[in-house]
């Protein structure tokens, strides 16, 4: 009986661990585990400074997009060695330099040294008879005294004006003077300017003047390449800056520009150039004489009939004739 009791007790231990049933009594349940205790920071200690917090950079800021550049109208113009005034297109004037549109700002036409010269920039003219500093600027020098109907062609040459380009495309503002052959073709179609007044201001506003224009420069494979502008003009601006060349020498007493134009007149319709009979040269001016060495005069003529040893022969006969007598006359006295 206790033999059975034991077994019995043993097999009820057995099954309860293989099937993981409580071993408590029947109806009852093991209470849930505790949770583990939550750990709490000590509070600071008094008198302790909590560390410097270290202040962050700002997100750096977005540079604006810049501002696209105003698209500049070209006239429709090609490069060429031999403008003519027939192909100068309808349209305001303008062109390409070295590669770049040029957006004409600002025209004028001013005597300045020995000649009339044409000026035509890319930045605006702040007042008739101010100054333009900066930018590009083509001048040419004028082969006359301008006036309506005034027309001249130009073949390619070097000189007679120059070209202030750009030539960094880095720094487009940093221009440089481009001196290269050059051809161009003018045509003056309207000339109201007043003479210079020598009792007025220094500087005058002299009147307006139009017309159209075509020049082209030439340039180079490794350097500034063809350039060109070609257009019409339209009430630019004629000025002096001190008294012309083709006046008195001297200046006006005063230097201040009054920026009114005066009596203005219109010149009468000149000829073509070209056209005219070529200019008288002027004489060359005469060399100072160069004395030349005075002619070595000839010794005089012998007498052909008589030479020197003839007249040798004369003189000295007649001595050796008193000698060899002198002679034999002393011979005879000693034989005697």
């Amino acid at each position: 009986m206790k033999a059975s009791l034991f077994i019995a007790i043993v097999f009820i231990t057995s099954l309860v661990a293989v099937c993981g049933c409580d071993a408590l009594p029947f109806g009852q349940q093991q209470p849930p585990p505790m949770p583990p205790p939550t750990l709490v920071p000590p509070p600071p200690m008094p008198g302790v400074v909590p560390p410097p917090v270290m202040p962050v950079a700002p997100p750096p800021a977005v540079a604006p997009l810049p501002v696209p550049v105003a698209a500049v109208a070209v006239p429709p113009y090609q490069w060429t060695d031999k403008p003519v005034i027939d192909t100068v297109p309808q349209a305001p004037l303008g062109g390409m330099a070295n590669g770049r549109p040029f957006a004409t700002q600002a025209i004028i036409i001013e005597p300045i040294g020995d000649k009339w010269k044409m000026k035509i920039h890319d930045k605006p003219l702040e007042a008739p008879t101010s100054l333009i500093m900066g930018g590009q600027a083509l001048t040419i020098d004028l082969p006359f005294h301008p006036g309506v109907g005034a027309k001249f062609t130009r073949e390619m040459a070097y000189g007679d004006g120059y070209f202030q380009i750009s030539n960094d495309p880095a720094n487009l503002e940093a221009t440089t003077s481009w001196n290269a052959e050059n051809a161009w073709a003018i045509e003056i179609t309207k000339w109201e300017v007043a003479d210079y007044d020598p009792d007025g201001d220094l500087y005058q506003v002299a009147g307006t003047a139009s017309g159209r224009i075509a020049v082209c420069y030439k340039g180079n494979p490794t350097g500034i390449q063809n350039s060109w502008m070609a257009g019409n003009f339209e009430d630019v601006t004629v000025r002096y800056m001190g008294k012309p060349y083709f006046m008195e020498k001297g200046k006006s007493s005063s230097g201040k520009s009054s920026g009114k134009p005066g009596k203005k007149i219109t010149a009468p319709t000149l000829p073509d150039p070209k056209k005219l009979p070529d200019p008288k040269k002027e004489p060359e001016p005469k060399k100072d004489p160069v004395k030349e060495p005075a002619p070595k005069k000839d010794p005089p003529k012998k007498d052909k009939g008589e030479t020197d040893i003839d007249k040798a022969k004369k003189t000295l006969t007649p001595m050796f004739k008193s000698l060899k007598d002198s002679y034999n006359k002393s011979k005879k006295k000693d034989t005697e």
